[in-house]
Parts: structure tokens; C-alpha cells; sequence
């Protein structure tokens, strides 16, 4: 969630500030509230629905909660309760909007004497359009530059069918960087390096593959993503990248977009008895991968939905082993030269990575002859490592 291209995380009162003394109007990813609604105020009530609704039903946005735009001051809020009020909006909004928008992400702003500001994080949603409920006057509410505005009959048509658009989108993203990838393992392997195809993992911001975020520092992306490779950094045109030849990925690109692709040699993942690839270490690479993707896209202020791929290419014949020490079958071995996983839809910020990405995991085992990973649990959980 951002106001304008500023992360929910960054905006403090120094910000909110400068917005009142340049009088900015609302818009596309932002929204005023002066107060919070009383009880009895239905009007209120309603105005802060449609807000958040209509965040939910374009591109996602903050409601600044203590901002007066009448005035262009901040008052903040009086008797604010950081506990109370903040359930009650909460609760307020999941009773009255249909179907439920995803998780709100909360910020008050301490102002030393004065009132805070509360902000309201709302990401756009995979579950749109969203409808106030009649007691609140009904309806579906959209947002352009000039703030909110109810949706027409044909918007609504479009909105029931973007989710579709948004997968075709991230697919396409897909094969293309899965076929770009491809085409640079095979023209940079030699007979002195042995090549048995390429894992590519990508985590991509849904709806958002065209947006352009300010690009981070290099450095930051190497100190940060260092678990996964180690490098230098450098820019490129897709963003930032980092290649590493010894470390476990071979490549890691952060999109402009905010999204994140990580490249494995299958020959690195292999067990260097059985030349399998051992399920485990391939497993505990992707979630960690998916872990520290999901990490960075917060960091950058994307918020869900996310889609979570998985893509295994020049790899016919290769067996699959439970974990290291395992005697390889030929009925676990991938039986063509390249899995194209489906894609595995993300809604809201995973409390545990493992957990969201274990669907595209078990279908990549799948496509080697097995029911399932070998990795988890019954309770969807990582066994611990052997």
C-alpha cells in the first residue's frame, strides 16, 4: 500500500504534513477521514466503507485517519483507543462490506502531546469487486485520481474478470523469464561444467507487473538476499541482479515491479552419491526462497496478491530422492524437459512460507512421479532437516 509511491511503512507525520501544506487533494491511493465515525454515525460509517472499498476494488491505498482537508491540518484523533478503535474498524468492515476485503494493515502515528494519526493499509484485492452492505446504501465503489466514485455497469464487468487477467498476465511474465533463462544456461555451460537444468522460482506482485517502484540499492538487495546468493549487485533493465558461481542460486533478479526471481542449477541441488536431486535441499531452497520474497515485496510496500511460480527446465530424466542417502527410482524422475508449475495465488502476507508455496512444491514432486513432497508433515508443516 503506498500514498502515491511512498510505502505504508515510511509515510510518518513529516509527510502528512508536507501533504497538508501543498493541499493535496485525494486520489488514487489515498483517502482523508477527519475523525473516526460515532456510533450513530451511519453517514460516516458509510463514507469510510466506500473508502476502503473502493481501495480494495482498484489498486489499493491508506485511509489517513486525523487529517482534516477542509482545514489542511491535522488535528489527529481525540480519545483515540489504540486497541478499541482499531478492532472497531475492523469489525465495522468486515460486517459491512461483501464479500470481506483482505487483512487491513494498521500505523498510528505518535505525535508527543498531540493527537496521532492513524493510517489504514488496504491492499486490492483478489476477491473484487466488493459491495457495501444495503444498511450502508449498497453499491460498488471504484478510485481514480480524484479520489472515489460508485463503479458503472460496465467497470463492474471488468472487475468480475480481472483476476483472470491478472494469472494470464503473471503467466505469460513467466514463461518468458523461464524461456530467457534457459537460453543463458545452455549459451554460458561448458563441457567443464556439468549443466542438469535449471529451477527457476518467481514471486510476482498480481495486477502490478507494469508499475515502476523506486529501485533499491544494490547494496541493500546483496545484504538483504544474502542467504540466497552472494555477488555483486548491479543494475540492469529489469532492476537490480545479483550472480553468484559458488552460492546455492545462481541468479537473483529484483524487478522494478517489486517482484523476485531466483535461479537454481539443478546440478547444485543434486546428492553427490546417487546424482539425484535430493527433495529435501530443494524444498528448504524454495522456501526459503519464498521467505525472504515475501520479505522483500513487504519491504517495498507491495502488499498481496501475489503469484508464487515454479519452473523446471532441461530436466527429463531426473530422479527426485526423499532426502540424501536415498536409492533412486526411475518411476520418481520428471518425465519431460519442462514443468511449467501452475501458479500458486497468494492473498494476503503468509505468517509461514512453507505453508503457502507446499501446493507448487507437491505439484513439482508430482511431475516426478511422486503423490506428494516428501518435505512436510500431515499438519502442511516442514519435517526438520535430516
Amino acid at each position: 500500500m503506498f500514498i502515491f509511491d511512498t510505502p505504508l511503512a515510511q509515510i510518518d507525520v513529516a509527510f502528512l504534513e508536507r501533504l497538508a501544506a501543498e493541499r493535496v487533494r485525494e486520489s488514487l491511493t489515498h483517502d482523508y477521514k477527519r475523525q473516526l465515525p460515532e456510533k450513530r454515525d451511519d453517514e460516516g460509517k458509510r463514507k469510510l466503507l466506500a473508502a476502503v472499498a473502493s481501495f480494495a476494488n482498484t489498486a489499493g491505498g491508506v485511509l489517513v485517519l486525523g487529517f482534516d482537508e477542509q482545514k489542511w491540518k491535522l488535528p489527529g484523533l481525540l480519545e483515540f483507543d489504540p486497541d478499541g478503535d482499531v478492532r472497531r474498524i475492523d469489525e465495522m468492515v468486515r460486517a459491512n462490506i461483501d464479500p470481506p476485503p483482505p487483512r487491513l494493515e494498521h500505523r498510528i502515528l505518535l505525535r508527543g502531546t498531540e493527537p496521532p494519526v492513524l493510517l489504514v493499509g488496504v491492499p486490492r484485492s483478489l476477491a473484487a469487486p466488493h459491495a457495501l452492505s444495503l444498511q450502508h446504501g449498497g453499491g460498488f465503489w471504484g478510485r481514480n485520481n480524484r479520489g472515489k466514485y460508485p463503479m458503472g455497469v460496465t467497470e463492474l464487468r471488468r472487475a468480475f474478470l480481472q483476476l483472470d487477467e491478472w494469472e494470464r498476465e503473471a503467466e505469460e511474465f513467466r514463461a518468458v523469464r523461464a524461456s530467457q533463462a534457459l537460453e543463458e544456461r545452455r549459451t554460458r555451460t561448458t563441457s567443464s561444467k556439468p549443466y542438469r537444468g535449471v529451477l527457476l522460482l518467481h514471486v510476482l506482485p498480481l495486477g502490478r507487473l507494469r508499475a515502476r517502484h523506486t529501485l533499491p540499492r544494490a547494496e541493500d538487495v546483496r545484504e538483504y538476499f544474502a542467504s540466497e546468493t552472494r555477488g555483486d549487485p548491479r543494475l540492469n533493465l529489469e532492476g537490480v541482479r545479483i550472480e553468484s558461481e559458488y552460492y546455492p542460486a545462481r541468479w537473483l533478479q529484483c524487478f522494478r515491479h517489486g517482484g523476485i526471481e531466483v535461479c537454481w542449477e539443478m546440478q547444485r541441488l543434486t546428492d553427490s552419491i546417487t546424482g539425484a536431486v535430493s527433495g529435501r535441499l530443494m524444498d528448504g531452497y524454495i522456501v526459503d526462497g519464498c521467505g525472504r520474497a515475501f520479505g522483500w515485496l513487504d519491504r517495498m510496500g507491495v502488499a498481496p496478491p501475489f503469484a508464487v511460480f515454479l519452473t523446471a527446465m532441461d530436466v527429463g530424466g531426473l530422479v527426485i530422492i526423499g532426502a540424501t542417502g536415498h536409492v533412486p527410482r526411475s518411476d520418481r524422475a520428471f518425465d519431460r524437459a519442462a514443468v511449467l508449475v501452475p501458479g500458486v495465488l497468494v492473498a494476503e502476507q503468509p505468517a509461514a512460507s512453507a505453508t503457502a508455496v507446499k501446493d507448487a512444491i507437491d505439484m513439482l514432486w508430482q511431475a516426478a512421479g511422486w503423490p506428494e513432497s516428501w518435505s512436510y508433515r500431515p499438519d502442511g508443516t516442514l519435517k526438520p532437516e535430516d
